[in-house]
């Protein structure tokens, strides 16, 4: 956690797309029929996960794109 949290702290684009896809995970596991200790569970782990990236300090690289947001894509179309 600690690795992905560093990454995430210097680069906003993947701070984005990996607290996005934390949050899709929630939902999905809210919704889903799951049994109800491995629901806490994964909502547990997800939420450490935001917990960790959250409390990494940013980098001024990281600051200055984050006041662009989502104006500006972020991510590269992958081609199929």
């Amino acid at each position: 956690m600690n690795y992905v949290a560093g990454l995430c702290s210097d680069d906003w684009g993947l701070w984005r797309s990996v607290t996005g896809n934390l949050q899709k995970v929630g939902k999905r596991v809210e919704s889903g029929s799951y049994p109800a200790n491995d629901k806490s569970g994964l909502l547990a782990k997800a939420a450490s996960i935001r917990d960790a990236i959250d409390s990494k300090d940013k980098t001024l690289r990281w600051k200055l794109r984050s006041s662009v947001g989502e104006k500006v894509q972020w991510y590269l179309d992958v081609e199929e």
